[in-house]
C-alpha cells in the first residue's frame, strides 16, 4: 500500500488511522491490534502451561490460567453472571516472573541491550493497573483490605453531581469492603508496575546510559475505585482525569514536583524541545517554556459533561450544546480538593460564582479558537447550568 498524505493536518495517529478508514485504505479489523496478548499467550504456554481448575478457582478468559476471585468479583457474588473486564478482581495463579507486567518489561529490556549503542527511542506500554484487576503473588493482600482507609469522597451526597445517574448504576462500589478489596488490588497492581519499571531503570544505568536519557512515565487515565462511589474512568473528577507524569533527564531537568496543570499533550512538545528539534504547531506546549495556567480535557458522548478546564486552584466541566441536559460543575479545588461542592450545583452558589465560572468557560473557548474546533460555537452558546 502506498499512500501519501500531508502528516501535518493530523493531531495524532488516531487521526490519521480514521482517515484511512474512511478512504478505505485500511480495514481498521485487519490491524494487529491485539498482537501482544496473543504473543503473551504463547508465552504463557511454554512457560506457565494450563491446568485444570482448583476448588475456589475460576478461569480467566484474557489469560486463559487460573484465578481465585475476590469479594467484588462478578462471578463470587454470582457464577452465572455475565461480566466485563472491569468487574474482574483477584488473585492471578501466574509466577510473578511471568506476569503480563514483568514480560512487557523483558521485552523492553532486551530492545534496550539491543539499542544500546546508538541514538533510540523506546516505548514500553505496561498494561496493568487495568481490568482485569489481578494480582500475583507476592502482591496479592501485600496492602491488607483493613488497612486501607476509604476515599475521602466515598459517602459524598451526589445529589448536585454530573454523574448522579452513572453512581447510582454502580451499587458494588456502594459497599465499602467491595471498595477496600477493590484498592487492595489495585495497589498491589502499582507496586508491581514500580517494582518492574525499576528493573528498566537499572538497565538503563548497568548500559551507562542513565545521564544521557530523557525517561517519561505516565499513563492514559486514572481509576475511581470507589470515589464517589464509583469505579472505572471516563469522568472528569481528578481519579479518573488525573495521571502520573515523571519526566527525568539528569542534568537538564531540575528535581521537583511542578502543581501547574500540564496534560500528555504537551508530551510531543516537550520532548522534541529537549531533542532540540522544533515541534510543528499542536494544541500542547513545551513544558519548558511558558504556557497558559490551564489545561483542556475532552469526552465524546451525549448528556455527558464533554469538555474539562483546569487550572491549578480551578475546575470548571461542561457539556459541549446548548441542548444537552447534563449538568454542569464547578470546582474549587484549593478548598475542596475531593470535589464535593459543585459551585454551579444551587441556585445561591451559581449567582455567586457565575462570573468564574464564565471565566473558565472563556480559557476553553480560547484553547478550542487555537485547536481550530468546529465545537466552539455550540460551546459557546450554552448557557452554564
Amino acid at each position: 500500500m502506498d499512500i501519501t498524505v500531508n502528516l501535518d493536518a493530523f493531531h495524532g495517529p488516531l487521526d490519521l488511522l480514521l482517515y484511512l478508514v474512511k478512504r478505505n485504505e485500511v480495514d481498521i479489523f485487519d490491524i494487529p491490534i491485539g498482537r501482544i496478548t496473543d504473543q503473551y499467550l504463547e508465552y504463557l504456554d511454554r512457560h506457565v502451561p494450563a491446568r485444570p481448575l482448583k476448588p475456589g478457582e475460576l478461569l480467566n478468559r484474557d489469560f486463559n490460567r487460573p484465578y481465585i476471585p475476590a469479594r467484588l468479583d462478578a462471578r463470587y457474588r454470582d457464577p452465572q453472571a455475565n461480566f466485563s473486564q472491569g468487574e474482574v478482581f483477584g488473585w492471578l495463579q501466574i509466577p510473578k516472573e511471568h506476569s503480563l507486567t514483568a514480560y512487557t518489561v523483558d521485552q523492553a529490556i532486551e530492545a534496550l541491550d539491543r539499542l544500546k549503542g546508538g541514538p533510540f527511542s523506546l516505548t514500553c506500554s505496561i498494561g496493568p493497573p487495568h481490568p482485569p484487576f489481578l494480582n500475583v503473588s507476592p502482591y496479592w493482600g501485600m496492602y491488607p483490605p483493613a488497612d486501607i482507609p476509604l476515599p475521602e469522597n466515598f459517602r459524598h451526597d451526589m445529589s448536585d453531581s454530573p454523574y448522579r445517574e452513572r453512581a447510582a448504576r454502580m451499587t458494588v462500589y456502594h459497599d465499602p469492603e467491595n471498595v477496600k478489596w477493590g484498592l487492595s488490588i489495585y495497589y498491589g497492581m502499582v507496586k508491581e508496575v514500580d517494582d518492574q519499571v525499576g528493573r528498566l531503570l537499572r538497565r538503563l544505568d548497568q548500559h551507562g546510559l542513565a545521564e544521557n536519557t530523557l525517561v517519561v512515565f505516565l499513563s492514559d487515565h486514572g481509576e475511581m475505585m470507589g470515589s464517589h462511589g464509583m469505579g472505572s474512568k471516563m469522568v472528569f473528577y481528578e481519579e479518573s482525569a488525573g495521571v502520573p507524569l515523571i519526566l527525568r533527564f539528569p542534568g537538564r531537568i531540575r528535581p521537583g514536583v511542578v502543581d501547574d496543570p500540564v496534560s500528555t499533550m504537551d508530551l510531543f512538545a516537550t520532548v522534541l524541545d529537549y531533542l532540540g528539534v522544533g515541534a510543528p504547531q499542536r494544541e500542547g506546549y513545551s513544558l519548558r517554556g511558558p504556557s497558559p495556567d490551564f489545561r483542556v480535557s475532552e469526552w465524546a458522548g451525549e448528556n455527558v459533561p464533554n469538555f474539562m478546564v483546569r487550572t491549578r486552584d480551578w475546575k470548571l466541566i461542561m457539556a459541549k450544546n446548548p441542548e444537552s441536559k447534563a449538568r454542569d460543575a464547578l470546582f474549587h479545588l484549593k478548598d475542596d480538593p475531593y470535589e464535593t461542592v459543585n459551585l454551579l450545583g444551587t441556585a445561591g452558589n451559581r449567582a455567586k460564582y457565575r462570573g468564574r465560572a464564565d471565566e473558565m468557560k472563556g480559557r476553553l473557548l480560547a484553547w478550542l479558537d487555537r485547536a481550530g474546533s468546529p465545537l466552539k460555537a455550540t460551546v459557546k452558546e450554552r448557557k452554564l447550568a
